[in-house]
């Protein structure tokens, strides 16, 4: 299931960006275009070369929280529980944020909208990781299973330019202009109005390939015909050219302590 997932989003995503005035299939930066690539072919894998159908016996959907943002996890178990190793394929998208961004607000205006100083993007992060889990406390009538794993693999940072409303102090004839946080706007912030409508921007994605490591401790409560688990660790999301989130920052590596709480069926 998380393949199929990680199949369609991606088939949506570069359909997206190939259509009237998004990037091309191939951005111009040319690790963009490698990183979807990537992408897709991992996730047009056929599932029964990881596993055999029959082993593909718990899936589970959950909500992740971390320091650095929020998403959707889908994962599938793909050997059996009483394995050594258990082997997982998950698939996860999260937003994504920079730990030195602050929001701020223009006192001199009345009721503003609050904005992040000197953002520049907003950023999100969809990996696709193997993961292998060991048993440490095996699981009992009233006690759920304790286990530790480690998660790698590939992931698609995304930037979608963020805009504020400016109004130029050397310019009064006109009225507020949407643009991206820069020197000018930063050294005149009482004339920066607030952030635009988060629907701005869309049309101007930008993608960098990276790669995803984690570590995590997780607890399984086995029912009759469903199972509950919780997970939490620390991640690290590493891409070579960089996220820039804020202006004149250019970040390779992003971690945090991250939690999720899924349900699956047997």
């Amino acid at each position: 299931i998380p393949l199929y997932c990680a199949r369609y989003a991606i088939i949506y995503y570069i359909y997206e960006m190939s259509s009237e005035s998004y990037i091309n299939v191939l951005p111009k930066n040319t690790s963009d275009g490698l990183a979807v690539i990537l992408l897709l072919c991992i996730s047009l894998i056929p599932p029964k070369l990881f596993a055999q159908q029959k082993n593909l016996t718990k899936t589970s959907y959950g909500i992740l929280v971390a320091t650095n943002g929020i998403g959707l996890d889908i994962s599938s178990q793909l050997s059996p529980t009483n394995t050594e190793l258990e082997k997982h394929l998950s698939f996860s998208v999260q937003t994504l944020k920079d730990k030195r961004q602050a929001r701020i607000q223009n006192p001199n205006l009345t009721n503003p909208k609050p904005y992040v100083y000197g953002k520049s993007y907003n950023g999100a992060n969809a990996h696709l990781s193997y993961t292998l889990k060991k048993q440490i406390i095996k699981t009992t009538k009233d006690k759920p299973s304790l286990k530790i794993g480690f998660s790698a693999g590939p992931n698609l940072g995304i930037l979608k330019p963020y805009y504020v409303h400016f109004q130029d102090p050397l310019d009064d004839s006109r009225g507020a202009v949407l643009v991206q946080q820069n020197e000018k706007t930063m050294a005149n912030q009482e004339y920066v109005i607030g952030p635009a409508n988060w629907t701005k921007g869309f049309n101007q994605i930008r993608s960098r390939y990276g790669f995803h490591t984690a570590l995590n401790l997780t607890l399984n409560w086995n029912h009759s015909f469903y199972f509950r688990k919780w997970e939490t660790g620390v991640q690290a999301d590493y891409f070579p050219n960089g996220l820039a989130l804020l202006y004149k920052s250019d970040n390779k590596l992003f971690t945090s302590i991250y939690t999720s709480y899924s349900f699956g069926r047997h």
